[in-house]
């Protein structure tokens, strides 16, 4: 589950994740039916939201400061 503004948003599946140098990638389905790409910085244990597009469907994202 992570925050979305003022909304808590679960997480119903893992679609994809992989592993970057000092950050881990999750491509994740979510309980309001969007996918997220959600970063997390392994070393200061730290979630981020990350812009882009995945298959052509759009992503929604938040920057740290809204968490």
């Amino acid at each position: 589950m992570f925050s979305l503004k003022d909304r808590r948003v679960g997480i119903v599946d893992i679609i994809d994740r992989w592993y970057g140098t000092d950050h881990d990638f999750f491509r994740v389905l979510a309980d309001d039916g969007r996918v997220y790409l959600l970063k997390w910085h392994r070393f200061t244990d730290e979630w981020f939201l990350v812009k882009g597009s995945w298959e052509g469907r759009a992503l929604y994202f938040l920057d740290k400061k809204d968490m």
